[in-house]
């Protein structure tokens, strides 16, 4: 089916991008491949259903009409352009960890390092610490990177949370409570330029780990990329080797 795809797309003279082997390209029509899911942007609706009507010949294609949410996102309107936001999302992992009526916290969680916390206080919560974690790293990949790093500190401790670790998962809800109905506005400019910017902590889990645990001694990545001054790619990772200079890290 995959083949069919790329040759009914080719018969349409959409070009498969380079970068992305689900993006097809033409003048006045882009169709972005999902799985069993495809996105339509098109200068006029003319050339949407003709392209939709071609495809019909050889798949089964339910159309679902205009795109207000995809894969959990939604995308609206805004006076500044296009919200995308996860308020479903959102609602969600504040009702698993039961947290409906507290209150909020207008400042983003800590950007302080995290450590395995050994010894110290074992976990008490009874929801699941691996499936709110992983909820939340798609909402800091998808529309919220402003816990990214707070997301990924959580993370690498799933394997063994202790208390510290469920403190931090709730001051990250306590923050999405008041994030609800918000999220990334994109105003796309005139002027295509792609910028990128990166910068590193050294060694910014010493004094946080265990001296002894190569961990304490690596960096981490944070960087983020611009397209026409919309933000599309952005990242916080630990470094997996050990920079011995800040110019390296």
């Amino acid at each position: 089916q995959i083949n069919v795809c790329h040759q009914q797309h080719q018969q349409q003279q959409q070009q498969l991008s380079e970068n992305d082997p689900c993006l097809f390209l033409k003048d006045d029509l882009i169709a972005l491949v999902y799985v069993d899911d495809v996105l339509f942007f098109g200068k006029l609706e003319k050339i949407i259903n003709q392209m939709i009507e071609s495809l019909k010949k050889n798949f089964d294609l339910n159309v679902e009409g205009t795109t207000e949410v995809f894969l959990g996102v939604e995308v609206i309107a805004h006076k500044d352009g296009v919200l995308a936001r996860q308020s479903g999302l959102t609602k969600w992992i504040i009702a698993v960890v039961g947290m409906e009526m507290a209150n909020s916290c207008k400042t983003p969680p800590s950007t302080v390092g995290l450590g395995a916390n050994v010894g110290g206080a074992p976990q008490k919560e009874s929801w699941s610490y691996p499936s709110v974690v992983g909820m939340l790293l798609y909402l800091a990949g998808s529309t919220c990177l402003d816990i990214a790093f707070a997301v990924h500190q959580c993370d690498w401790f799933s394997h063994r949370p202790m208390k510290v670790h469920e403190d931090a998962i709730i001051g990250i809800v306590r923050y999405l409570i008041g994030m609800i109905g918000k999220g990334l506005i994109f105003c796309p400019q005139d002027e295509i330029v792609l910028e990128a910017f990166a910068d590193a902590d050294f060694a910014g889990l010493w004094n946080v780990e265990d001296l002894q645990d190569p961990t304490s001694v690596k960096s981490r990545t944070g960087h983020l990329i611009q397209l026409g001054k919309v933000l599309v790619v952005w990242k916080s990772k630990l470094q997996t080797l050990v920079a011995v200079s800040t110019m390296e890290a």
